[in-house]
């Protein structure tokens, strides 16, 4: 393969990532607490075009209020931690739980939040103030508890798991845990949630750019099979 064809189609495929990551951005506008994601490039060898990493966008999103006393916003840094039931955590800022049949205080995929206790049947007002001290009451007294957050040296190297979750990788770092509004951690507003940071502008823009590059990347592999059998007809006459 040429190298003029063989560096085109790899921008192809690169291309097809980025429009793929933008796509997904765009999906999740107004999934809570989710975290955009960008497609990083390098030249490759004899110009071919490289997927380096796909990084997560940290940016903090705007809070809205709900008003349910089970949403919760995380108004700075930091990263609610989740029990993954393998023995490993994940971490996510979608704040939006709920108590699970069994008494657990789970994700909307059902993951346990880590820092909640059994929530026993029977069992009202569930509080969590901005620096993570926590109660509710139960039919046998109040039960008080502390809701860590966690946060990474570099949030870029976070693994997207889905389901609104990142992984946490060597790139990102191991969690390290400390309470809300203490320790570069930010505080928990509840009856909030955190929107999504994805920008549908720029997002857009993105697509735009992906299809003027898709189409000059096909015309220059349409230019390249035109010229390759040009000379293989005057090979033929010679």
């Amino acid at each position: 393969m040429n190298t003029s064809l063989s560096s085109s189609l790899s921008a192809l495929r690169a291309l097809e990532t980025q429009q793929g990551v933008t796509a997904n951005n765009l999906a999740n506008l107004r999934t809570p607490g989710f975290k955009s994601r960008r497609v990083e490039f390098r030249e490759g060898i004899e110009g071919e075009v490289d997927v380096t990493s796909r990084p997560v966008n940290p940016e903090t999103g705007m809070s809205a209020q709900t008003g349910f006393p089970l949403d919760f916003a995380i108004q700075g840094a930091g990263y609610f931690a989740v029990d993954m039931g393998n023995g490993t955590q994940a971490l996510t800022r979608d704040g939006s739980f709920r108590v699970s049949p069994e008494g657990s205080v789970v994700t909307v995929s059902g993951r346990p939040v880590v820092g909640f206790p059994p929530v026993p049947p029977g069992s009202t007002g569930v509080s969590v103030s901005p620096t993570g001290a926590g109660s509710f009451r139960t039919p046998e007294g109040d039960i008080n508890f502390q809701l860590p957050l966690a946060q990474v040296p570099n949030p870029q190297g976070l693994e997207n798991l889905g389901g609104n979750l990142l992984g946490i990788t060597p790139a990102s770092g191991a969690p390290q845990f400390g309470n809300p509004s203490s320790g570069g951690l930010g505080p928990i507003a509840r009856g909030a949630l955190e929107l999504s940071n994805v920008d549908p502008v720029k997002e857009m823009v993105s697509l735009l750019e992906v299809k003027g590059a898709y189409s000059a990347s096909l015309k220059a592999i349409q230019t390249a099979d035109e010229m390759a059998g040009e000379a293989n007809n005057l090979i033929r006459r010679s």
